[in-house]
């Protein structure tokens, strides 16, 4: 492991204030049309993996302990398969629940969460705009996400006025060599504008002089300029 992702995950522990047990609401969520599909895939016992992933999907939704009787439900299966996991991901309209299911799956299997399923599974908690608990299961897992869902975790960190943890992932993405879009750079510095750290804001924007400058930008200083 790389310097930077070192650096990336030992900030996120640090900085995630946020309980693992944060309460959630109920979120839904759109699959994504790039995220392959291993529905014709067998699994053991017979059927397929989409057709299981319904099943189960199903039964959390109308039968309130689950957790107590699926596994008896189902003895042959394998729950801590992966390709299940994404499936069921995608079969769920909720992620609440398939966050549930995920923290099923590590308190009753030796289960080891591979980087697929955790990218899926935090690009569904940023869709659902969950940023607390984006924050939480960041902690808990310690894991380094993608960069482009960093980038989109940055947007919705500013947006949700958690200015402060927005800059540390925006400055680590610089420093582990990811040159950060427009859109994450106007995020950012809007954040800071909305939480009125202007001092914040021009050292932001001092180091981000040679980026491009769009419409959006142009915005951001014309607002500074008047609250100065």
């Amino acid at each position: 492991m790389s310097r930077g992702q070192s650096y990336l995950i030992s900030l996120f522990r640090n900085r995630t204030r946020q309980s693992p047990n944060t309460q959630l609401r109920s979120l839904t969520l759109e699959p994504r049309d790039s995220e392959s599909n291993p529905n014709e895939q067998k699994c053991a016992g017979g059927g397929t993996y989409t057709e299981m992933a319904k099943t189960v999907s199903t039964i959390m939704r109308e039968r309130q302990r689950w957790q107590q009787t699926l596994v008896s439900d189902f003895p042959s299966f394998n729950f801590a398969d992966p390709l299940f996991f994404r499936e069921l991901l995608k079969s769920q309209n909720n992620v609440l629940f398939s966050l549930w299911f995920f923290r099923w799956l590590c308190s009753n299997y030796d289960y080891t969460p591979d980087p697929v399923s955790l990218n899926l599974l935090f690009g569904a908690l940023l869709d659902a705009k969950a940023v607390k608990a984006a924050k939480s299961f960041l902690d808990t897992t310690g894991f380094n996400p993608e960069p482009t869902l960093l980038e989109l975790y940055v947007k919705f960190l500013s947006e949700d006025g958690l200015v402060e943890e927005a800059v540390d992932v925006y400055n680590v993405l610089k420093e582990t060599g990811i040159s950060p879009t427009v859109v994450t750079c106007n995020a950012v510095l809007l954040g800071c504008l909305k939480a009125r750290k202007l001092n914040l804001f021009w050292e932001l924007h001092k180091g981000m002089m040679e980026s491009e400058v769009d419409l959006e930008r142009i915005r951001c200083l014309v607002l500074i300029r008047c609250r100065d």
